[in-house]
């Protein structure tokens, strides 16, 4: 992730549902972030659409007031929602990494794979990389590595997850020749059949989730349908995706 889109209409939807799985479901949350070097803003009207979220009052006030800053406020600052809603999470802080860049990364991921090791059972681990997970069919991975989560990096995680654990990924959607539906099917064939992948098209926005066992997947998947019932009122509802 960077500052550039730091607040946007992205992070209320994919804030709004961590909390939820995190909350509702009686878990931790262990969060990777990969911040990559700042950008300048660039004003895009669709992250200005606080839609799929926007029952969370709080997080839409805390995130819009964030956006519309022209200052660089560091993503760290989503830790003061965490607290004011006592969220119980662990963040990965890598000791003399700023910002991840391709150089770096192999050292980065292999500390919060060892941080994540080292934790309890009942976690959500979340990565929060700038464009989400690269399958090797991105030709924007050879100019902008930084900005993605490899398949081979995600592996030992996969490997390494715990009982009760399950992963999760930000993903951005907006490559029109890569259908969602595609998408998982990929992810299936990679990581087994409980991989499901939720998003709302008209912000581009998504994640994806990888489970260990299926009645993990059949839980998270009920509680994601619950929450996403709730925003069957928005007039662009039908482009909200649950596969």
């Amino acid at each position: 992730m960077n500052y550039k889109y730091f607040g946007n209409s992205l992070d209320l939807f994919k804030y709004d549902l961590l909390t939820e799985l995190v909350s509702k479901d009686g878990r931790g949350l262990f969060y990777v972030p990969m911040v990559t070097t700042p950008e300048h803003r660039v004003d895009d009207p669709k992250y200005h659409t606080y839609e799929l979220g926007e029952e969370n009052i709080l997080l839409k006030e805390f995130l819009s007031e964030i956006h519309q800053n022209d200052k660089t406020i560091e993503i760290s600052a989503i830790h003061q929602y965490f607290e004011n809603i006592n969220l119980p999470y662990k963040t990965y802080k890598p000791y003399g990494y700023l910002y991840f860049d391709d150089e770096v990364r192999e050292t980065y991921l292999s500390g919060a794979l060892r941080k994540y090791s080292s934790k309890d059972e009942n976690q959500l681990l979340f990565f929060d990389p700038d464009v989400g997970l690269d399958l090797g069919i991105s030709r924007r991975t050879r100019s902008f590595r930084q900005r993605y989560l490899m398949i081979n990096e995600l592996r030992p995680f996969h490997s390494n997850l715990k009982d009760g654990d399950f992963i999760g990924c930000f993903q951005h959607l907006g490559n029109t020749l890569y259908k969602p539906e595609d998408r998982v099917t990929d992810l299936k064939k990679e990581f087994g059949d409980w991989v499901l992948m939720v998003g709302y098209t008209r912000i581009q926005g998504g994640l994806f989730f990888i489970f260990k066992t299926e009645s993990d997947y059949h839980r998270i998947r009920k509680r994601i349908e619950e929450y996403l019932d709730r925003y069957k009122y928005l007039k662009h509802s039908n482009r909200i995706i649950l596969i």
